[in-house]
């Protein structure tokens, strides 16, 4: 995979996490169920925490800076 080919991927998991995100906003309310409930926001938090990682690989992806700094190590 290049590197467009991987942008492009890691562009699509993005825009899937954050379908998760807002099929769970919008439905969750509806529920009666509390334990289906707090699992679907469980999943919608994850997804959150995925599509921040995807964000920030995206950007090592695309530049040149190191995954981790000279300074960090």
């Amino acid at each position: 995979m290049n590197k467009e080919e991987t942008l492009a991927f890691i562009d699509r998991q993005i825009a899937m996490e954050l379908k998760i995100i807002e099929i769970v906003k919008e439905n969750v309310e509806q529920l009666g169920n509390a334990f289906v409930k707090d699992l679907l926001i469980g999943i919608s938090t994850d997804s959150q925490k995925h599509a921040a990682l995807l964000k920030s690989l995206r950007k090592a992806v695309e530049g040149p800076t190191p995954f981790i700094s000279e300074k960090e190590r």
